[in-house]
């Protein structure tokens, strides 16, 4: 499962980067939420994505929200 959940990070934070827009990236986050389960993500993974979904947002020149 450790290499599955690897692979889908460094799938994903290449996703991220590809974002065009922050809606996109939201929703792109919402839809992925049972994915990064099924794929057995640890709590340091998935805040791995968060921060690297952050980033993007600002460099997207959108704001955060909690």
């Amino acid at each position: 499962m450790r290499a599955k959940s690897r692979a889908y990070v460094q799938l994903a934070l290449q996703v991220i980067q590809l974002a065009q827009s922050t809606d996109d990236l939201r929703a792109w986050w919402a839809a992925e939420r049972d994915h990064r389960y099924d794929y057995g993500l640890t709590d340091d993974q998935i805040e791995r994505l968060k921060e690297a979904c952050k980033e993007r947002v600002l460099r997207l020149g959108g704001e955060l929200r909690e």
